[in-house]
């Protein structure tokens, strides 16, 4: 069970991501304070971020020249899973100014 976590955490982050960048960016804070508005928008821009670092890394990944070179897969996988493990320490930064920082 361990290790379909592991193997599908970055796809799993994707679509989190994806699900929460609409409700994100609607939850515009109306009277914003300084904290609050570096916590939405580290948030949104990390996000953001991922989408394209997820998107770009899948559509190489489909390529018929990735699948043919062996030497870049694991690489490739890499940067998409460290992009994943980086990802939670940036919205739990974001989510801790937007809720508990006054």
């Amino acid at each position: 069970m361990t290790k379909l976590i592991i193997r599908f955490y970055p796809d799993l982050i994707a679509a989190i991501c994806g699900l929460l960048i609409i409700p994100w960016i609607i939850g515009v804070p109306g009277q914003p304070t300084q904290t609050i508005l570096s916590g939405w928008t580290l948030g949104l821009i990390t996000m953001g971020g991922y989408l394209v670092i997820y998107q770009c890394v899948k559509s190489f990944q489909a390529s018929a020249r990735y699948k043919k070179n062996a030497s870049l897969q694991q690489p490739v996988s890499a940067i998409l899973n460290m992009s994943a493990l980086c990802l939670m320490p940036a919205m739990l930064i974001a989510l801790l100014l937007l809720f508990y920082v006054e």
